[in-house]
C-alpha cells in the first residue's frame, strides 16, 4: 500500500483521469514502494475526508519529482488478492492514449506538491528492484570486490561461462595469484546446490594430483556469493589447440586427463563437465629437468545436477554430456566422465564432435539415441586401436564403457607402448604439501563409516592418547618445526580424525581445532609450510559427515556445550546447510525446533545464505505442513540484518497464503531484513484479516513508524475490527505515534476506548 499526501485539492481530478488513461504520472510518496509490483495508492489532499483510491505500478526509483508510476482506477468491490491479481491482468501492454500523453506531460510541466516533504533513502537492490534489473549479473561489477574477510580480492575477469565467471585474485595471506570462480546467482538461490557446493568443494579441496588442478579455499559470502579459489595457471586450455592433434600428443594429454579423473573418482568426486576448456596445458619439468607439457583438469565439485532427477540448475556443457547426464539420472559415477573423454578424445582425433546439433535439447537427444560416425569418416589414417577406444568410451550404455578411468587410461597408454601402471611424475607434486586425506580412507563420507575396530593399532592409540590427554599431543604436533615431522603428525590426525568424529567428543575436537587455527595463522615467510599444512586438516572440520554429527549434537542436546558452538561456529556457512539438512531429517518435535532456532541464531549472518535459499525453495509448497513448520523456524532464527534479497522473499510469504505463525514470523523478518522498506507491505496487511492486523501493527511498532498516514490507517484497522486483540495492538501503537500523529492517535484512541 502507498500514500500520497499532497497540497492541492485539484490533484485529485488530475489523478483520476490520468487512471482512466492507464497513465503515468510522477507522485511524491509517503511510503516507498516495496518493489515494481502492483500497490494499492491513496491519496490524500487537503479538502477531502476519504482519500482517492487507485492502483499503481512503480516504474522505477524516484526523481525529484516524486516517484514514476503507472496508475489505474480501483474496484473496491473485489478482495485485496483480487483486486491486484486483476490489476495486473489489465494492465495495458502500451499507452499510445493521448489523454495519458498529455496527462504525463502536464504533470512533468506542473509537478505535484506534497504537504511536507519526505525523504526516501533507497538501498542500491531497492533501485533494482523498482526498475526491474535486480539479479543481473554482471561480472566486471565484482573486480576489486575482497572474499573470505579480505583474503581474496578479485583483480580481473579471466573468463565467463554457463556456471560463473573466473577472476584472476590475490591471496593475501600466500602473496601469490590465485584463480577465483564466482558461481552465478541462480545457485545461491538453490538450498540443495548450495549444501552440495559445500560437500564438493569440502572434498575438491582435498585432492592432490599433479593432473588436478589444486582448490585453496571456497566459500559463501553473507550476500550469498559461492566462491570456489584456486592455483593459479599460467598456461592455455586444449580448446585453443588446433586439431585434429598428432596421435603421440593426443595420448600424452589424454593419459594424464584420465590420471588426475582416476585420483578423484578414488576419492568419490565425479567431475560431470569434462571439456576442452576445463583442461588445462602449462609448461613444467620432469624428474630429469626436461621439459614437459603438465596437463591440469579444472573445475571440479560445481558442475552440479538436481538431486531429485530434475532439470539441472547448473548445467554440464550439452556437447560433451553422458546420454545419463541428458536424461537426468538420480545416479551418476565415473563412468559419465568416462563418455565425456570419449567425446574429447573424438575431438581431437578427428578435428570435429561426434555430434552436431542446432540447440542444446537436441545435442541432448543425440546423445541419447543416435550413433557417432565412425572416427575413421573424418580421420581416414586413425589407428583402428584408437578408435576402438573411443568407440568403446562413447557407448550409450554406462555398462558397456571402459569400467574406470584407469582402465581407460591403461587402453591409452597400451597405444603408446608404455607400461600401463606406471604413474606420472612431477617435481612441483613432490615438493607440494600432501593433504591428509591420503593418509585416510578415500572418500569425503569416510568419518560417518569408520569405526575403532577397522582402524589401525596406532590410530586406534593415537585416539585414546587425544581422549585421554589431547594437550601434550597437540603440543607436539605445534611445536613442529620440520615439515616431514609436521607432515607425519598431521597424517596421523588425519586418520584419526574419523575415529573422533564418531565418538562426538566435542571437547577434544575443540582443542584440536583451536591448536590449527593457531597453526594456520602463522604468517612467518620461511615456514610457510605450517601453515598451508594446518589450513589442509583445517578442511576435516567441513566435511559433512563432521558437520552432520554436530547438527545432530545440537538438535538433540538441551544445552549444548560451548564448544559444540565454537565448532559449528566456526564451520559457517557450511554448518548451517548441515543444520538445515539434519533438522528435515527429524522428527519435528517442538524442542527439535526450538534447538534448531537457537542453534541458526547463534550462527548468526554465517547462516543468512542458507536461510535466503532455504525460504526461496519453501514458499511455494506452503500447503505442506512440514514447509510451513520449516519456513517458520527459519524466519524466527533469521539474524536482524539489513538484507534486500532475504526481504524480497520474506515478503512473498505475506500473500494472504500463510498460516498465522508464518505471517507473524514473516512479518518480523521483514522488518529486520527491509527497514522502513517493509511500512509500504505492513499497510498493506491492514486491510487483511485479524492475525495479519495484529502482525502489520507489530511491526509497524518496532518501526517506530506510527505517523499521521499510519495513525489513521492503524485506526481505521481497529474500527473496522470486533477482534480485542486487533483493538488493543492498535492502542498500543497509538501510544506511541509521533509528536505530529499525536492529535490522531488522541482522537482515535478515544474512539477505541468509548467502542
Amino acid at each position: 500500500m502507498l500514500a500520497a499526501d499532497l497540497a492541492d485539492d485539484a490533484a485529485r481530478d488530475f489523478l483520476m483521469g490520468i487512471a482512466l488513461a492507464g497513465g503515468k504520472v510522477h507522485l511524491p510518496l509517503i511510503v516507498a514502494p516495496a518493489n515494481n509490483e502492483t500497490h494499492v495508492l491513496e491519496i490524500y489532499t487537503p479538502g477531502s475526508v476519504e482519500p482517492l483510491v487507485l492502483f499503481a505500478e512503480p516504474l522505477g526509483a524516484p526523481t525529484v519529482v516524486g516517484f514514476p508510476l503507472r496508475i489505474r482506477p480501483f474496484d473496491p468491490k473485489a478482495k485485496p488478492e483480487a483486486r491486484l491479481a486483476r490489476a495486473a491482468r489489465e494492465a495495458p501492454e502500451a499507452k499510445p492514449a493521448s489523454s495519458a500523453s498529455s496527462a504525463s506531460s502536464a504533470s512533468a510541466a506542473a509537478p505535484l506538491r506534497a504537504r511536507s516533504i519526505r525523504e526516501h533513502k533507497l538501498s542500491k537492490r531497492h533501485t533494482q528492484d523498482l526498475d526491474g534489473v535486480a539479479g543481473v549479473a554482471v561480472p566486471q561489477a565484482l573486480i576489486g570486490r575482497e572474499l573470505a574477510n579480505g583474503k581474496l580480492r578479485l583483480d580481473a575477469v579471466v573468463r565467463s561461462g554457463p556456471t560463473g565467471a573466473v577472476y584472476k585474485a590475490f591471496h593475501r595471506d600466500l602473496r601469490i595469484a590465485v584463480a577465483v570462480k564466482v558461481l552465478h546467482e541462480e545457485a545461491q538461490h538453490d538450498i540443495e546446490f548450495c549444501g552440495r557446493f559445500h560437500a564438493e568443494a569440502t572434498a575438491a579441496s582435498r585432492l592432490d594430483h599433479p593432473n588436478l588442478v589444486r582448490v585453496l579455499d571456497f566459500g559463501q559470502e553473507q550476500d550469498g556469493l559461492l566462491y570456489l579459489a584456486m592455483e593459479w595457471l599460467d598456461g592455455k586450455t586444449l580448446a585453443s589447440v588446433p586439431r585434429p592433434m598428432p596421435l603421440e600428443r593426443t595420448i600424452d594429454v589424454m593419459v594424464q586427463v584420465c590420471a588426475g579423473l582416476a585420483h578423484a573418482h578414488g576419492r568419490g568426486i565425479v567431475h560431470r563437465d569434462v571439456k576442452p576448456e576445463n583442461i588445462v596445458l602449462v609448461a613444467a619439468k620432469d624428474d630429469d629437468d626436461n621439459d614437459v607439457e603438465r596437463v591440469k583438469v579444472c573445475d571440479f565439485g560445481i558442475a552440479m545436477t538436481e538431486a531429485d532427477g530434475a532439470s539441472p540448475i547448473i548445467m554440464g556443457t550439452p556437447d560433451y554430456m553422458s546420454p545419463e547426464q541428458c536424461r537426468g539420472d538420480r545416479t551418476i559415477d565415473g563412468r559419465s566422465d568416462v563418455y565425456a573423454c570419449g567425446v574429447v578424445l573424438y575431438e581431437l582425433a578427428t578435428g570435429r564432435l561426434p555430434f552436431e546439433a542446432a540447440t542444446p535439447v537436441a545435442m541432448c537427444n543425440r546423445h541419447m539415441s543416435a550413433e557417432p560416425p565412425p572416427p575413421r569418416r573424418f580421420a581416414p589414417d586413425i589407428a583402428p586401436e584408437l578408435e576402438a577406444v573411443i568407440v568403446k568410451a562413447l557407448a550409450k550404455s554406462p555398462a558397456d564403457r571402459q569400467p574406470t578411468m584407469r582402465e581407460l587410461r591403461g587402453e591409452l597408454r597400451a597405444l603408446a607402448g608404455a607400461p600401463s601402471s606406471a604413474e606420472p611424475k612431477s617435481d612441483a607434486a613432490a615438493r607440494a604439501p600432501k593433504p591428509p586425506i591420503d593418509a585416510r580412507s578415500p572418500t569425503a563420507s569416510t568419518a560417518s563409516t569408520a569405526s575403532t575396530a577397522s582402524a589401525s593399532a596406532a590410530t586406534r592409540a593415537l585416539f585414546a592418547e587425544l581422549t585421554s590427554k589431547p594437550d601434550a599431543w597437540l603440543a607436539k604436533l605445534s611445536q613442529a618445526d620440520r615439515r616431514a615431522p609436521l607432515e607425519a603428525l598431521a597424517s596421523q590426525l588425519a586418520a584419526a580424525m574419523p575415529l573422533l568424529v564418531e565418538s562426538r567428543n566435542v571437547k577434544v575436537l575443540f582443542a584440536v581445532r583451536s591448536a590449527l587455527d593457531v597453526l594456520a595463522a602463522e604468517k612467518t615467510s620461511g615456514d610457510v609450510w605450517r601453515a598451508e599444512i594446518a589450513r589442509s586438516l583445517l578442511q576435516l572440520f567441513a566435511e559433512p559427515s563432521f558437520l552432520g554429527g554436530l547438527a545432530e549434537e545440537a538438535l538433540t542436546m538441551e544445552t549444548p556445550p560451548r564448544e559444540l558452538d565454537e565448532l559449528l561456529i566456526g564451520a559457517g556457512s557450511g554448518a548451517a546447510y548441515a543444520m538445515y539438512s539434519t533438522r528435515l531429517k527429524m522428527t519435528a518435535h517442538q524442542a527439535t525446533r526450538r534447538r534448531f532456532v537457537s542453534a541458526i541464531r547463534r550462527l548468526g549472518v554465517a547462516a543468512l545464505p542458507m536461510i535466503r535459499a532455504g525460504l526461496a525453495k519453501l514458499v511455494e509448497r506452503r500447503d505442506h505442513p512440514v514447509a510451513i513448520q520449516m519456513a517458520t523456524d527459519l524466519l524466527e532464527a533469521a539474524p536482524r540484518v539489513s538484507d534486500d534479497a532475504a526481504g524480497a522473499v520474506t515478503a512473498r510469504y505475506l500473500d494472504g497464503r500463510s498460516s498465522v505463525s508464518l505471517t507473524a514470523a514473516a512479518v518480523s523478518a521483514l522488518v529486520g531484513f527491509w527497514g522502513e522498506r517493509a511500512r509500504s507491505v505492513l499497510l498493506g496487511l491492514l486491510a487483511g484479516d485479524d492475525a495479519a492486523r495484529i502482525s502489520a501493527i507489530g511491526g509497524l511498532r518496532e518501526l517506530r513508524s506510527i505517523d499521521e498516514h499510519v495513525a489513521l490507517k492503524v485506526a481505521a484497522a481497529a474500527k473496522t475490527s470486533s477482534s480485542p486483540e486487533v483493538r488493543a495492538a492498535a492502542r498500543a501503537a497509538l501510544m506511541e505515534a509521533t509528536a505530529a500523529a499525536r492529535p490522531i492517535a488522541e482522537r482515535a484512541l478515544g474512539e477505541l476506548i468509548v467502542g
